[in-house]
């Protein structure tokens, strides 16, 4: 689905879909200079292990419950159902 599309269907950046960003906020967000980091020994890795390792922890344990008032992260359910069944 296109970018515009999901916009306009009232899809959240980052709290529906964690990580994504509209193209014109990206340009900004993921824009930074590492290089003091890594000359102070920060290490890096891959975003695949990232991604394993909290895909497993989510896994194993228990989610905390969100503060009062504050919406579970991720896209509502008649969101989604709207997005996948295009209508």
């Amino acid at each position: 689905m296109a970018e515009a599309e999901l916009l306009a269907a009232g899809v959240q950046e980052w709290s529906h879909l964690p990580l994504w960003l509209a193209a014109e906020t990206a340009r900004t967000a993921w824009d930074v200079d590492t290089t003091r980091a890594r000359e102070l020994g920060l290490p890096s890795r891959p975003v695949r292990d990232s991604i394993a390792d909290t895909w497993t922890w989510m896994q194993t344990s228990e989610r905390p419950e969100p503060p009062a008032g504050r919406p579970l992260p991720g896209l509502p359910l008649d969101l989604e159902r709207t997005l996948l069944t295009g209508g």
